[in-house]
């Protein structure tokens, strides 16, 4: 196998390769806020204090509307989540899938450009700690609930762990489910943001909270074996983790 050849055929590079090698081939270490995890774990610790002082500093004043502000962010959050869906669509229509899990020597540049979708994935996560910011600005504390931090936090660092070690495989397609329900979730969220008068649209709620439930349930089937031939477990480590931060937001 330290040739990259099996009776004449090329196997899986990954048996070949440690698995700093494989990180590094793909070019996300030195990417915004992957390189190391004090940059993340600094913002998340603002997002903390915030969580914790916000609803204090805000007796003093009267809620915010934030009406346009709303619009415009959920708007934004449902274009960038639909082209996240399209990107890994599009790629999974090539095949890449089986390349990303191992032997990405195979199409570098497609995917290089499933790593850049990921990363976006991860800044996601970053974009939408605001959605706290806004609850507490319009002293909606009652929102801001352990779960709802918890949920921000472990998928934030989920990403960054993803992106910064495993920039592909499972990473994709738990990408792309959550993109796909967030494309609904924020079209909720822009609606109800409009006003009252928006609330006859909005009967589809608790099919949303299904589709959630659904969304996070797939998440806890195992990956591909074809994920489990990195030296050191690293990608199936992160995947079990994963797996394992998954069960306690459902529980």
């Amino acid at each position: 196998c330290m040739d990259g050849k099996k009776g004449g055929n090329e196997t899986n590079c990954f048996c070949c390769v440690n698995l700093q090698h494989w990180r590094n081939r793909r070019g996300t270490e030195s990417w915004f806020l992957v390189y190391s995890p004090f940059p993340v774990t600094l913002v998340f610790t603002l997002y903390l204090f915030i969580v914790a002082l916000g609803p204090h500093l805000m007796r003093k004043w009267e809620p915010l509307r934030l009406k346009g502000l709303l619009t415009a962010y959920n708007l934004a959050l449902v274009a960038l989540s639909a082209y996240m869906f399209y990107e890994v669509r599009k790629k999974d229509r090539l095949h890449l899938s089986t390349h990303l899990g191992g032997g990405g020597e195979s199409f570098p540049c497609l995917s290089q450009q499933m790593a850049r979708v990921c990363w976006w994935f991860f800044f996601s996560k970053v974009i939408e700690l605001l959605d706290t910011v806004f609850f507490i600005l319009r002293k909606k504390t009652e929102q801001v609930t352990f779960l709802h931090v918890y949920h921000h936090g472990t998928m934030l660092f989920n990403w960054w762990a993803g992106v910064k070690y495993v920039p592909g495989g499972q990473a994709f397609f738990i990408g792309m489910l959550n993109s796909f329900v967030h494309i609904f979730m924020y079209s909720y969220y822009g609606l109800a943001s409009l006003g009252p008068q928006m609330q006859r649209y909005l009967w589809w709620k608790r099919y949303l909270t299904i589709l959630q439930l659904v969304i996070n349930s797939i998440h806890l089937i195992p990956p591909s074996p074809s994920l489990r031939h990195v030296p050191g477990g690293g990608v199936q480590g992160v995947n079990s983790i994963q797996k394992e931060i998954m069960k306690t937001r459902i529980i």
